[in-house]
């Protein structure tokens, strides 16, 4: 028991314990006026963005989408923020601390072959470091 007492929490604790479900999810094929009305109706700044196979193409936020309406973008992959950060649900949060900080969204999980499974938010990164785990709890 003396060496788990010793092992921060952060080593041992992975993303999947602390994950939540994925907040508000966009087609790369949506035109900007659906994903304005979307993230309007659902209060959220910022959207993840999937293909047609649900593969993470990037995430995109309100200023963005809005910018797309005004210079009649056909559809959201013309626009999306490709690369955003991600991390695999067996990773340990420790991993994830630096991604985390760096920023204003929650990180996106996405299982092996790339598809957007959950999100980290940093709420959720901090209880998980204090060993509050919410397995998978969607409140945010």
């Amino acid at each position: 028991t003396e060496f788990v007492r010793d092992v921060p929490l952060s080593k041992v604790v992975h993303v999947a314990s602390i994950m939540r479900e994925p907040g508000l999810v966009l087609y790369s094929g949506h035109e900007p006026k659906i994903a304005l009305h979307a993230m309007q109706e659902q209060e959220v700044e910022f959207a993840f963005v999937v293909d047609s196979r649900s593969q993470l193409r990037g995430v995109i936020n309100l200023d963005e989408v809005k910018e797309a309406i005004s210079h009649n973008v056909a559809k959201l992959d013309e626009v999306v923020k490709e690369s955003p950060l991600q991390v695999g649900p067996d990773q340990p949060i420790e991993e994830v601390i630096p991604l985390s900080a760096s920023s204003d969204n929650p990180i996106a999980v996405v299982d092996e072959d790339g598809k957007l499974i959950g999100e980290v938010p940093h709420v959720a990164l901090l209880e998980g470091m204090s060993g509050r785990e919410n397995n998978n709890d969607s409140a945010r």
